[in-house]
Parts: C-alpha cells; structure tokens; sequence
C-alpha cells in the first residue's frame, strides 16, 4: 500500500478512528489494483465491494453528518469524435445518483470532463454538444456573413495555400489556428474564469496533454480552463500547438489517452474510467502507408492505456465499430452507445452504490451569469492593427455590463477581419464588482500564397494565383494580387485599410489589366469573336468593414482595345480612355459562395461618364442586381433572382453594355449571347440536396437586353430558357454538369469543375 496516497487524507484529520477507517477503505481499494488485469471489472469491483463490506463500518468524528467514504474518480479518455460518447455514461451515473468527486480527461475526454467538472448536468452536455456545427469549429471556418464586404468576394477561390516567410515558402504549425475551438471553450468555460487552481472547482479536475519537446506527458491542474482544454486537445498537424508556461503543449493523447494515474493523484480511492480510444490493428488490417503511419503513431498511447487501464477499478468500453475520430455528424448515435456501454455495467454500478452507502449525489456548479461588469480593456499583442480598430470592431460599452454573447460576437467580427491569428481573452477582477477584460491576440504577419484552379466549358482551363500580404503595407490594411492564365489572362491588385471607425469606414485601391475573348452574337449565331484588352485603376472610400451593408462612391479610369479576332471585315480596332464616378450599394448575407442555402444578394449601382471627367465616352448607366435564397427545408431551397439595368446616352463603350447567358445567371443560352443598354430579366428555380453535398438545381428564366428601356411590357419582347444541374461540393469546388435549353438554342451543355473565379 503506498502510504503516499494515504498521506494525502490525513491532512487535518483529529480522530484516529477516521484515520483507522479511511485507511482501510483506501487499503481495499489498492488492494483491489491489485488483481490482474485478466479478471473481469465486475469481479474486480465486487471484490471491492466484500471487502469494505466486511472491514469497514461509518466512523464519525468531529462532523457527525458527513461518514467518511471511499472518493470516487472518473476518467475520460480521448478519441476524437468517440469521446463524445462519454456524455452517454455521464447520463447513466447521473441518473444513478453516483456521486463523482474528481474527473481527469484527455483531448475530448477533457471538454466533455471540463463542462462537468464546472457544473454542467448531462443533459446540458448533450444539448450543447448536439447543437453544435462541429464542421465549423473543426475546419476552422469562418461564417461568411461575419465576413468584411471586402473579403467576401474572396471566399471559397482556393484550393491551396502556404505560408511565405523570408521569401520562402514555409508550412504553418498546424493546419488550424483553433481559433473556433478557442471561442466555444472560452463561452463554455465562462463561469470558471476566475478559477486558476482546478481543484477548487465544484469537482476537482485534471487535464493531460503533451510537451511537443520533450514527449512527457503534462497534467494540467492549474492556469486558464479553456487555454487548458484547448491544449489537451490540440491534435499534431490539425491544430496548432499551445505554449502554457514555455511549454509547447499538443495532444495528451499522445501519451496518455486514458489518465487514470492522475485522477489517482487527485485523491481517488475508486477509479471508473470510460476508454474510447482506438486500439491497434492487426497485422492483417495494415495494408497502406497511412494505416501503418497511423499504428507507428498510436503504439506509444496504446502501451500506456494498458497500464492506465490496470489502474481503474471498473472500466466502460463504448462499443464504438463503425464510428471514426471523425464522425462529428453521428452525435445522438455516440451518446446512444456510451449510454449502453454504461448500462451494461449497470450491476457493478448499483452494487457500489448499495454496499458503500454512498449518499445521493448533490449536483453543485460554479454560479453562472450571462453578464460581467467590466470596468476597462486592455489588448495584448497588438503591432500593426490599430486599437481603434479593435474597439470599434468589439462595439462593447465599457465600464458597463458585457454579454457573453456580445462578446463573442465582437471577437467573431474582429476575427473576420483577418487581421489576427488568434485571439483569446480573459477577465482579471480588479474590484469588489468589476473586472478588467484583457484581450490577447496575436496579429497575422506572415504573407500567404494561394491557388486556384478550374474548367469550364467557355474558357476551359483556368489558373488562379494568389499572394495576399496583411498588416505589411499599413496598420490594419490588406494588400491582394491575384494572376489568372490559361482561358483568360488577368492581373489585379486591391489594397484597402481600415479607418478603425465604428461605420467600418475604409478605403479602396484598385487596379486590373485583363485580356479576354469578347464574343458577339445575333440571334442563336456567334458572328464574331473579339479581343479585349483593359488596364484600369480604382478609388473609392465606403464601409467595406461592414459584414452585410457596403456603401461607396469612387473614380474610375480605364483604357481598353476592342480588336477582331475572328470577325467580319467591318469589324475595327475600338482604343478608347474612358473615365467616371459612380455609387454603390451593397448587402450581402448569403450564408455560403457554393450552393448557397439562404439569404440575398444585392447591388445597386449607378454610374457617370462625360468629358468633363476627361473621358471619350459619356454615358449615365444605373442597375440593380438582386439573388435571394429561401430554404423552405433542410434540403429544399428556392431560387430567385432579378437583374433591370438602363442607360442614359448612346456613347457606351460595347464591353459596358448588359448580357445575359450562362447556365447560372440565364439559363438556356451562350454566356454574353444577348447583349444591350438596357436590360430585364428574371429568374426562379429550386436546389435540392439529395445527398449530402450532392444537388438537383432547376432553373426557370426569362429576360431580354434592349437598346434602350422598354416600358411596355409584351410577352414577345422576351425570351425564356431552362436548366437543370447537378451538383456536387467536393474539396476542390463544386462540379456541376447542366443541360440547358432556351428560346434561341435547342439544347445546350455546360461543364464546370472547380471553385468560380
């Protein structure tokens, strides 16, 4: 018997009856360690249970209420996805009245033993976990609608990207910062924030990961809750590492997925432990390079469970065939078979209940609040972003009562931004009521380089490249140029910055050389197909800050040539210098770029042109472009857009006019086939997603150009087409195949492989 463990009961103990008593229950209980592994957890447990049957009576003394008792330990083990079934065996022992004095959890043992151990019931587990959109949280994603207006038509091009630091290429700690992952721990751990030693929590709790450096397993007892689950779970490669404390922290379970010996140290004289790691394959199952990269990986954790399982008194092993580390999706499923594994035992579990006379667990938590006062803020790490920026982007009242909900909210936004890598707060109380709110971020430096690529039907292959340099060129600015080859050549750079006011009042730099096929058409006849060449620049100051609503007025100035390619003789070269101003509304709230589901897009425009802007041409020409998505059920969604344009004057330049064509904007006719000063058209359709990520689309539409405004409506002014796709998202964009037909064409096809750029 290790009297070490004794040593740590004795600490203020009086009667040496309790003494006498307690030892002897901590006797049986290592006693019982000491069975083999071989013997089945119900003996094991029963063995237990004669024991103190036999040698222990309650002893009383000083507290006459409260009979000293074996304390029991819970440990969760990792496993990714599988550890969600903990939440089931909690159900169990909750529902059993077993009282859990100490928890230790490992990666998503620890999430799910952190929300315990704070307070949280089962069921609150489980309606938490279950709501949860664990693609978002696990991939990183940021929703497009918290996105700046001018980030978002850059949303879903690439496919690719890297790092560049010192002019070299260079691979990024992990895949994800976990930013996400960091936010949901930080709201789920709100009421905890104030406590530092995991002891003193409403059960006491330890976490383990691991020292990249060293590979030593680090149990976690102190410091910031969430910093300290974010770490246990830190998977190599999928998230970055954590530094707590000079120690770059990943995985615990690395090495030791299943940490009983913790929950031991903590006091425990019964250990329940719940393994939903994954074990070894057998040599027949190795048949790839990934699979035999993966054993190599887990050999060290597996050999550590099985001593960690030597250690627990009675073990729940989830049946979990069929289910992977990654099967977020499968939650009600998880739940349900860690809540059988937990009934199997269910003998074992009311025996220890009945034999030790353990009382009625009393649930207890720390108190929870949805508000703070906070008196002041304070922001860490800041170089290149203004704080103006920050504050404007958080939109929190201070001193005053802050919200978790606003809170994140204004963390979203500012993450939106992407500005910062991370960014992680904390409250320090620095009053008998108020608290200092600090925020640490840590701002994006490094340089990135991205890539795209696609095939469609009208300009086959295309390539897209990306180099996107942030907080280098200005506090609180981007800079971005993007080259694309092959079908269509085109160069563009955008530079905005950030005024840091509440409005998201920025400005815009803009500039794009371009040359593309322009193809003129009359009727259902292509008759000529032109070379156009642009070179133009851009100024405009507006909220491009602003994740739903941009406005914005600026200048333009552009000189292109209209030269035939193909073409009939009276086709000439057409070189002009054209000029304008214009305003510009925008909103956008469309939920995804790819097969979106919900929301609208729209754009209302108006531009002017005339010499006394130094331009050769003169024109005034207005339009408005909505697309709206409505999703009438988990699957269906309905479609609609509308496009009505005018233009006053007759000078417009022929690339400026509106067309109509392409298998998602008109369908049933050739890209740019009608073309003209004005223009109306409407369309409806419906996307059914039939499988996941895989898509029926039917569109329904009808619209004509005109040289100038038609104000009387006639049914023969228009024509109509229709399409149908189908659809798929894949990690390299959607790939859609649509057959078409229209009023000028019988049947037309359209292939278009990769994300739209």
């Amino acid at each position: 018997m290790s009297f070490s463990r004794i040593s740590i009961f004795h600490t203020g103990r009086k009667s040496p009856e309790r003494i006498t008593s307690l030892m002897t229950r901590i006797h049986t209980a290592t006693v019982l360690r000491s069975l083999p592994a071989k013997c089945p957890d119900l003996t094991r447990l029963a063995c237990a249970i004669v024991l103190i049957a036999l040698l222990v009576c309650p002893v009383y003394a000083g507290d006459e209420t409260t009979p000293a008792r074996p304390r029991i330990g819970l440990v969760l083990s990792g496993g990714g996805a599988k550890g969600i079934a903990h939440i089931g065996v909690l159900e169990v022992l909750h529902d059993l009245g077993l009282p859990i004095d100490m928890v230790s959890g490992t990666s998503m043992g620890a999430i799910v033993g952190g929300m315990y151990a704070i307070g949280y019931r089962p069921d609150e587990i489980k309606d938490i976990v279950t709501a949860l959109d664990w693609q978002h949280i696990i991939t990183d994603m940021r929703h497009r609608r918290l996105l700046p207006m001018a980030e978002k038509r850059f949303d879903s091009r690439y496919i690719g990207s890297f790092v560049i630091e010192g002019g070299r290429f260079k691979l990024p700690p992990g895949l994800k910062a976990g930013q996400n992952i960091a936010e949901l721990l930080l709201r789920l751990t709100w009421p905890a924030h104030n406590i530092r030693d995991f002891k003193n929590l409403p059960i006491p709790f330890v976490c383990v990961a691991t020292d990249l450096a060293s590979g030593e397993a680090v149990p976690l007892e102190q410091g910031f809750l969430p910093e300290a689950l974010r770490a246990s779970m830190a998977i190599p490669t999928l998230f970055t590492p954590v530094r707590i404390d000079d120690r770059l922290l990943v995985d615990g379970g690395l090495t030791r997925n299943l940490p009983a010996e913790d929950v031991i140290r903590l006091g425990a004289d019964i250990v329940i432990g719940v393994d939903v790691g994954t074990p070894l394959r057998s040599a027949g199952e190795l048949t790839d390079f990934v699979e035999i990269l993966d054993q190599a990986v887990r050999l060290k954790a597996v050999l550590t469970t099985k001593k960690q399982r030597e250690l627990c008194d009675l073990l729940i092993t989830p049946e979990l065939n069929g289910l992977s580390f990654y099967d977020y999706d499968k939650t009600d499923r998880l739940i349900a078979v860690g809540r059988q594994a937990a009934l199997k035992v269910l003998p074992a579990l009311q025996a220890l209940i009945d034999s030790l006379h353990l009382p009625q667990a009393v649930p207890v938590s720390v108190p929870r609040s949805d508000t703070i006062f906070v008196q002041e803020l304070r922001i860490d790490g800041l170089s290149q972003v203004a704080p103006k920026v920050v504050r404007s982007e958080l939109n929190l009242n201070l001193p005053g009562y802050v919200s978790s909900d606003a809170l994140e909210r204004g963390i979203e936004r500012l993450y939106s931004l992407q500005f910062f890598e991370t960014i992680s707060y904390t409250f320090v109380p620095v009053s008998a009521n108020g608290h200092l709110l600090k925020l640490k971020v840590k701002e994006r430096f490094a340089n990135l380089f991205r890539f795209g690529a696609r095939y469609d039907s009208e300009h086959k292959t295309t390539l897209l490249f990306n180099t996107t340099i942030r907080n280098r060129t200005g506090k609180s600015s981007a800079l971005l140029i993007d080259l694309q080859l092959a079908g269509k050549t085109r160069l563009e750079g955008e530079f905005y910055a950030h005024s840091g006011l509440r409005s998201g009042l920025g400005v815009r730099l803009y500039t794009l050389y371009e040359s593309a096929p322009f193809d003129i058409y009359t009727g259902a006849r292509r008759i000529a197909r032109l070379s156009r060449k642009s070179l133009l620049g851009d100024f405009s100051i507006g909220t491009i800050y602003n994740n739903s609503l941009a406005s914005s007025v600026g200048a333009h100035i552009e000189s292109y040539l209209l030269s035939p390619d193909i073409a009939p003789p009276e086709y000439e070269d057409i070189s002009q210098n054209i000029s304008f101003v214009y305003a510009m509304v925008q909103f956008d709230t469309i939920d995804r770029t790819v097969f979106p589901t919900s929301g609208q897009w729209i754009r209302l425009r108006s531009e002017y042109s005339s010499a006394k802007l130094g331009s050769q041409a003169s024109f005034w020409r207005s339009w408005l472009d909505w697309r709206g998505y409505l999703q009438v059920s988990d699957r269906l969604t309905l479609l609609g857009s509308l496009l009505a344009g005018n233009t006053r004057f007759s000078d417009l330049p022929l690339h400026y006019n509106f067309t109509l064509g392409g298998s998602e904007l008109f369908s049933g006719f050739y890209p740019g086939q009608l073309i003209g000063p004005a223009v109306q058209a409407v369309q409806i359709g419906l996307q059914y997603e039939f499988q996941l990520q895989r898509f029926l689309i039917v569109r329904l539409n009808t619209g004509n150009t005109f040289s100038r405004w038609p104000w009387n409506i006639s049914r023969q002014r228009y024509e109509s087409g229709v399409g149908i796709t189908l659809g798929a998202g894949t990690p390299i964009g959607p790939i859609e195949f649509t057959a078409m037909s229209g009023s000028l064409n019988r049947f037309l096809t359209y292939v278009s492989i990769g994300f739209k750029f």
